[in-house]
């Protein structure tokens, strides 16, 4: 298939997420990856796709935390995990650890931290 390019021969792209989802929106007849809550928040279809186990799944919590129970030994010692492509029939193949870095010994505040748990749950 030949894919629409610029005149130096590069595909259209977006920066992070948003700029990926908008280039889409924007774009009639394109193809993007996001992440399934930009998919999801700004209504763009996306496809099921085929896992290790062969089964078809769409994206969604309980696809993308079958994959993370695949993995759940997975962490290395700093605790870290790729968990891609898990063997369970009902995992989402795409999945992905966002990481959030908390200073928790000068966090003094407990209004604020009770505030950031939350936002976070």
């Amino acid at each position: 298939m030949e894919w629409p390019v610029d005149k130096a021969g590069n595909g259209v792209g977006g920066k992070g997420n948003q700029g990926v989802a908008a280039a889409v929106i924007n774009t009639p007849n394109s193809l993007g990856y996001v992440e399934i809550s930009f998919a999801t928040s700004n209504g763009l279809a996306y496809a099921d796709l085929m896992n290790k186990a062969g089964k078809k799944v769409t994206a969604n919590a309980d696809s993308i935390a079958a994959d993370m129970k695949d993995y759940a030994d997975a962490f290395t010692d700093k605790l870290t995990a790729t968990i891609v492509d898990g063997a369970g029939e009902g995992s989402w193949p795409i999945t992905g650890y966002t990481y959030l870095i908390l200073h928790t010994t000068s966090m003094t505040d407990c209004v604020k931290a009770a505030k950031l748990l939350e936002y976070i749950n």
